[in-house]
């Protein structure tokens, strides 16, 4: 009898389970570990996020210069305004109807908006068509002016360019560059 009650003691111990110290204890580590990975998935899709709102911007901002490159080099002559926010070029082959056709392109900086526009209109044909918002959040790079050209206001040489703006996620993106034009066959221009 004294056996089968040690026996049954023996047997009631090792299937007794965790102390509640020792549950506690598990609890806490688990509740600490759960912590730390709930943590560091938030951060990646926070990091993707912004990933993927920078290459948004970044892709913006190589359409927007590749479009500015490719019309001044096409133009035969272009304007910068007095207050550097807008340059207005006369540039040939822009549309594909007609390669050979001039063509009037202006950007301006709507500063009051804060977006870089984009307009056309056929060359000495009436007022320009419907403003195209092409980036926006753009504010002057270190007080560059927008837009500047070598020799002047109105020439056949180098624009110069600088602005930053902001894309969907809000981290600037400084856009810089200069383009020289070709010179084509006659300089005048019913553009400006």
């Amino acid at each position: 009898m004294i056996r089968r009650i040690a026996r049954t003691l023996r047997t009631a111990r090792a299937e007794r389970g965790f102390s509640l110290i020792e549950l506690s204890i598990y609890i806490v580590v688990f509740g600490l570990l759960a912590a730390v990975v709930v943590g560091v998935m938030i951060s990646m899709f926070r990091s993707q996020v912004v990933v993927g709102e920078t290459t948004t911007a970044a892709n913006d901002s190589q359409v927007v210069v590749a479009m500015i490159n490719g019309e001044v080099r096409n133009a035969r002559r272009f304007q910068v305004n007095p207050a550097k926010t807008e340059f207005s070029a006369s540039v040939a082959g822009t549309d594909p109807a007609q390669p050979n056709a001039w063509t009037c392109v202006r950007w301006t900086v709507d500063e009051a908006r804060g977006v870089l526009v984009r307009q056309v209109k056929p060359d000495a044909v009436g007022g320009y068509g419907a403003a195209v918002d092409m980036v926006s959040d753009v504010t002057p790079t270190d007080g560059t002016p927008y837009f500047a050209a070598d020799g002047g206001n109105t020439t056949t040489g180098t624009l110069r360019y600088a602005f930053d703006f902001s894309g969907a996620g809000g981290s600037p993106l400084t856009v810089s560059g200069q383009m020289s034009n070709r010179v084509f066959g006659g300089a005048s221009s019913a553009c400006f």
